[in-house]
């Protein structure tokens, strides 16, 4: 038998919706979606039930001999993508911090449309990382790949630098 390989940190990818605000002609992620209110992510008690389940496989203090991967982890992160995962706004902020509660360390991947300086501000104290996806900073590439809203907005980027001057000096 192999002794397991070890990493630093196990990720996990926890896709909440596969609705979003943009129309990206490339993404998986559906505009023409509603929000389905039977979602996980958005009932308070399913949501910290699949977060902790996860949390049980991956917690690293309990390494398990029976791990179905011949792998050893000094950390475990959740990390929260969509669709848009800030349309959850309301709920975003309460499953980083359950998630945090139990452990993980938590990142999010987000288009950076939802991200206000008053959001960044509640996320960035819970967040080992905040990825945002920027294709271009040319308005005439992110209009041709659908990269706008319903109401034809591009993505304000002189928004998303003040959100990140919060971020950061909430959690350099």
């Amino acid at each position: 038998m192999y002794a397991p390989a070890k990493i630093e940190q196990f990720v996990v990818n926890f896709h909440i919706n596969e609705i979003c605000n943009f129309n990206c002609r490339y993404c998986y992620s559906d505009w023409n979606l509603k929000a389905n209110p039977s979602d996980v992510f958005r009932q308070e008690s399913a949501r910290n039930c699949v977060i902790s389940e996860l949390w049980s496989l991956l917690d690293p203090s309990k390494q398990k001999i029976n791990r179905p991967i011949n792998l050893s982890w000094k950390r475990a992160r959740l990390n929260i993508a969509g669709g848009e995962p800030l349309l959850y706004e309301d709920h975003i902020i309460s499953g980083i911090e359950h998630a945090r509660a139990l452990g993980f360390d938590v990142s999010i991947i987000t288009n950076g449309s939802r991200l206000t300086s008053e959001l960044s501000g509640k996320l960035a104290p819970n967040l080992e990382w905040l990825g945002i996806s920027i294709d271009s900073l040319d308005p005439k590439i992110n209009i041709g790949i659908g990269r706008m809203d319903r109401q034809k907005r591009l993505l304000d980027l002189s928004a998303i630098k003040r959100a990140i001057h919060v971020a950061r000096s909430e959690n350099p």
